[in-house]
């Protein structure tokens, strides 16, 4: 005797979870270098200036592309940061127990921390002769150590950038 099987569909969860991740597409989380300057010994620079001149190079600096080097994937994996802590951050905004903006306040001091790692783990090309000789030491990125920290996050609508 056969019975009549009926099938139901529930895409409730999938589209819940839609919705959730949906919800943060107007926000981002930008790390980086905002409004701080050196003084006026460097000329009021703004440090963010400063960075630019390192990742893209000049006519005096060479290229040391520490930015892009520092959020490559096999970077971030390698140093560890992509644990399953954080995918499950993700899964959790996914499934609703966490807000967009919750994951990026906990996710920016992670950016954070990958770029001053790189700052001070950067080595090549390293500094001229006459540049560590002025400095006392040879590291590519780092002077005064203004840089290293100013490095910090935000988490803003992306309709304000």
């Amino acid at each position: 005797m056969a019975r009549n099987s009926r099938i139901i569909k529930d895409t409730r969860v999938w589209e819940s979870m839609k919705k959730n991740l949906k919800a943060g597409k107007h926000l981002s989380v930008n790390v980086g270098f905002f409004d701080e300057m050196y003084g006026p010994e460097n000329d009021n620079l703004y440090v963010a200036q400063v960075a630019q001149w390192q990742e893209e190079g000049t006519d005096n600096i060479p290229m040391r592309p520490f930015i892009r080097a520092g959020f490559m994937i096999k970077n971030i994996e390698k140093m560890g940061w992509l644990t399953p802590q954080v995918k499950g951050m993700i899964s959790a905004v996914a499934l609703g127990q966490m807000s967009w903006n919750q994951l990026y306040h906990k996710l920016g001091p992670v950016f954070v921390e990958i770029m001053k790692k790189e700052i001070e783990l950067w080595h090549i090309p390293p500094n001229a002769p006459l540049t560590i000789a002025l400095k006392g030491f040879n590291d590519p990125l780092i002077d005064t150590g203004k840089m290293l920290d100013s490095v910090e996050y935000r988490v803003s609508n992306k309709d304000e950038l």
